[in-house]
C-alpha cells in the first residue's frame, strides 16, 4: 500500500511538472487533484475537439469515493 501510494504521488507530479511546463506540449493543467490511493483508477480521455481534452478519473468499485477530475487544454 505504501509502495503503491508513494508510486502514484510520484507519477502525478512528475506529469504535472511536465506538462505545466510546456516542455513537449503547449497546454497546462488547469485543475488537477490527486485520487485516493485505496482504489484502482480508470483513466478515460475523451477528446473533444482539436484543442481541448478531458481526462476523467474515476474508481472502479467505490460508491463513497468522490470522482477526481482533471482538465487539459492543449
Amino acid at each position: 500500500m505504501l509502495f503503491e501510494t508513494s508510486t502514484i504521488s510520484f507519477l502525478s507530479a512528475s506529469v504535472n511538472l511536465f506538462l505545466g511546463s510546456g516542455l513537449s506540449t503547449r497546454g497546462r493543467w488547469s485543475y488537477l487533484t490527486v485520487p485516493s490511493f485505496d482504489h484502482r483508477w480508470l483513466v478515460l480521455c475523451d477528446i473533444l475537439n482539436s484543442s481541448q481534452a478531458l481526462i476523467f478519473l474515476q474508481p472502479f468499485a467505490c460508491a463513497s469515493s468522490i470522482s477526481s477530475t482533471a482538465f487539459f487544454a492543449i
